[in-house]
C-alpha cells in the first residue's frame, strides 16, 4: 500500500547539517510517508551521508549536474505517487509532529491545497519568523511578501497536477512565491498557528550580491501585482513600496513619513476601485505596516517631534483609536523608561 505523503528534499553541498535534517524526517510521530532525497549535484560529502541510512522510506535520485532547485523539485512532483507532498530543505530541523499536524488539517480541510506554518530561527539568529493565518489574510497579504516559508509547506499533489501547475525555473529566487500567486484562485490556503520547522539561518544565509538579486527579483514580480491593481508603478514607486513593507526608514524622515502616508492612500483606494484582494483583510494589512513603522521610529530612537507628526499622520489617516492609544501608551513608556 503506497504512503499518503512524499517528503521531498532537494540536496545541495549540505552535508555539514545533513543529518540533522533527515533524521528529524526519520523521526517524526506520523510514519506513512516517503522521503524522497534527489541530490541536486552535490559535491561534498552529501551522497556518502544520504547512502548511510537504511531506512526503506527512503528513495534517493540524483540529478547528473546541479539542475537548480525548481528543475529539482519539479523532478520531485513527478517522481511522487502520494496524496500530499512536504518540502524540506536539507539544513533544517523539522518539528517531531510537523507531517501528523499538516495531514491532520488537510484531512479535515479539503478544500486546501497549501498548509505552511510558523519558523524559528536557530543559528545567527534566535527569533520566531510569522506569516498571516487564514486564506483571505494570505491573500491580502501577496502585494507585500511572501505568505509562505518554503520549506514548511505540505502541497496537495492533485491541486497541481490538475492545474498542469509546476515551478517555473526562469524564477529563480522566488519560484515558489510566483507559483503559490498562480495557485491563489485554484485553491485555498492556511498557515497552522505553530512553529513546524527549525530555519538554520547560517545554513540559509546567502551571499550579498545573491541577496540584493533575490530582492530585486521579487521587488519586480510584486510590481507586476501593484500593476495588475491598476498602480503605476516607477522604479521610485517600487522601491517605496520595498521600503514601507520592510521597515527601513530614510533620510530625511519627515519626508519618508509623507511619502508612505501617500502610498498607503493610493494602495488603499487602488484596493477599492479594483478590488484584487479581500477587504477588510487588505487595509487591515496596510494598517499593520503603518503600525511598524511608529515601532521602527521607536526603536531608532526618534524624538517627541517625529513622533507627534507621525501621530498628526494617524489622524489624516484616521487610525482607529485604539491603535492611537496603544501607541500612545507605549510611547511614553519608551520615554519613562
Amino acid at each position: 500500500m503506497k504512503p499518503r505523503i512524499t517528503v521531498l528534499m532537494p540536496v545541495f553541498n549540505a552535508a555539514d547539517y545533513l543529518r540533522e535534517a533527515i533524521e528529524s524526517i526519520l523521526g517524526q510521530t506520523y510514519c506513512d510517508f516517503e522521503f524522497l532525497i534527489i541530490n541536486d549535484g552535490s559535491e561534498d560529502r552529501s551522497e556518502e551521508i544520504i547512502l548511510s541510512y537504511k531506512d526503506k522510506r527512503i528513495r534517493y535520485f540524483r540529478n547528473e549536474k546541479n539542475a537548480g532547485i525548481a528543475a529539482t523539485l519539479n523532478r520531485g512532483i513527478e517522481l511522487a505517487a502520494t496524496e500530499y507532498i512536504a518540502r524540506m530543505d536539507a539544513d533544517d530541523i523539522a518539528h517531531p509532529e510537523r507531517l501528523h499536524w499538516q495531514v491532520d488539517t488537510m484531512d479535515n480541510h479539503p478544500e486546501l491545497g497549501v498548509v505552511g506554518g510558523y519558523m524559528q530561527i536557530i543559528g545567527n539568529k534566535k527569533e520566531i519568523w510569522k506569516v498571516p493565518l487564514s486564506h483571505r489574510e494570505i491573500l491580502a497579504s501577496f502585494p507585500f511578501q511572501n505568505p509562505f516559508f518554503h520549506p514548511t509547506v505540505m502541497i496537495r499533489k492533485d491541486v497541481l497536477i490538475r492545474n498542469k501547475l509546476y515551478y517555473n525555473p526562469s524564477c529563480l529566487h522566488m519560484e515558489d512565491y510566483e507559483l503559490w500567486y498562480r495557485m491563489r484562485n485554484l485553491t485555498r490556503f492556511m498557515n497552522l498557528n505553530k512553529i513546524i520547522l527549525l530555519f538554520r539561518y547560517a545554513g540559509q544565509n546567502i551571499t550579498v550580491r545573491k541577496k540584493d538579486e533575490k530582492e530585486k527579483k521579487i521587488n519586480s514580480f510584486i510590481r507586476e501585482i501593484l500593476t495588475g491593481m491598476n498602480i503605476p508603478c516607477s522604479n521610485r514607486e517600487e522601491e517605496l513600496h520595498f521600503e514601507f513593507a520592510n521597515k527601513i526608514l530614510r533620510k530625511p524622515i519627515r519626508q519618508t513619513l509623507d511619502r508612505y502616508k501617500e502610498w498607503y492612500l493610493a494602495l488603499l483606494n487602488a484596493n477599492r476601485q479594483k478590488g484584487g484582494f479581500p477587504e477588510p483583510e487588505f487595509s487591515g494589512k496596510l494598517m499593520q505596516l503603518w503600525l511598524n513603522t511608529f515601532y521602527l521610529l521607536l526603536d531608532e530612537k526618534y524624538g517627541p517631534e517625529i513622533i507627534e507628526y507621525f501621530f498628526s499622520l494617524c489622524r489624516q489617516l484616521q487610525v482607529p483609536w485604539r491603535h492611537l492609544c496603544v501607541m500612545e501608551y507605549r510611547h511614553l513608556k519608551h520615554r519613562l523608561f
